[in-house]
């Protein structure tokens, strides 16, 4: 489950943000466009943290800094919070790759994107590219 009671596996979800944002084989390209003009929230609970647009956030795993685009850290997509799940997926640009995690809880909604997406960012960054990024993971 993901935000929006979206039932689907993470390697699907993974494969539609691949779709969406790389291959640009779902949606026309001025409608992706769209998606992506982004403005910071100023109201609620991602206010001065999250850039949305229709239907996408430009999000970083550490509340600590502000999200800026091709940043180490900073992912665009969607995070979901509802009925004991917490979820995360997008694209990390650096990696040219997509990513979905899920965890069964919802005690503490900064814990996906935080740590778990935090670590997965961080482990990709030091397989694939041989870099240690040294991201704030829960920070």
């Amino acid at each position: 489950w993901v935000c929006g009671n979206l039932a689907s596996t993470t390697g699907e979800v993974a494969q539609f943000f691949w779709e969406l944002l790389i291959e640009r084989s779902i949606l026309r390209h001025d409608t992706i466009e769209a998606m992506a003009e982004l403005e910071p929230l100023g109201l609620g609970w991602g206010r001065g943290h999250i850039a949305y647009g229709l239907g996408l956030m430009l999000k970083q795993t550490s509340w600590a800094r502000g999200a800026r685009y091709g940043e180490w850290g900073t992912y665009l997509g969607h995070g979901g919070n509802t009925y004991g799940f917490l979820s995360e997926q997008g694209l990390i640009p650096q990696l040219n790759a997509t990513f979905s995690v899920v965890a069964n809880s919802n005690a503490d909604d900064l814990f996906v994107a935080g740590v778990l997406t935090c670590q997965i960012i961080a482990v990709a960054a030091e397989e694939v590219l041989g870099h240690n990024i040294r991201l704030p993971c829960g920070g």
